[in-house]
């Protein structure tokens, strides 16, 4: 999803073990809501997006621009494409992890949390 934080971290912690135990079956498909997502972000942050798009095997932007639908459709895709979900969740009961989680779990999507 590389949205800051547990994606670009699970990204990059992906791209590690790669590279130091050459682990080719893993593939990183980095799933865009829109074009300029990271724009409104600090340099750093920007710097480290666009390093871990330029290590993605894939990237995949869903819309030209931002609109109510990015995120969601980012989640759905993510589901619809995935045969497992681990999630990070911190157990509220809306916002896009928990439609996503619950979206999985009507897809019977094998679904992991782990609970912040």
């Amino acid at each position: 999803g590389m949205s800051r934080g547990i994606d670009t971290y699970v990204a990059e912690l992906l791209f590690e073990l790669r590279t130091k135990y050459n682990y080719n079956m893993i593939r990183v498909v980095s799933v865009i809501p829109y074009k300029g997502f990271a724009d409104g972000w600090c340099k750093k942050d920007r710097e480290r997006y666009y390093w871990l798009l330029g290590m993605a095997d894939e990237v995949i932007e869903l819309y030209d621009s931002y609109n109510s639908m990015s995120f969601f459709a980012r989640n759905k895709y993510m589901v619809d494409n995935a045969d497992m979900l681990l999630a990070v969740y911190d157990n509220v009961k809306n916002g896009g992890t928990y439609n996503t989680l619950m979206y999985a779990k009507s897809k019977d999507i094998k679904v992991i949390i782990e609970e912040i």
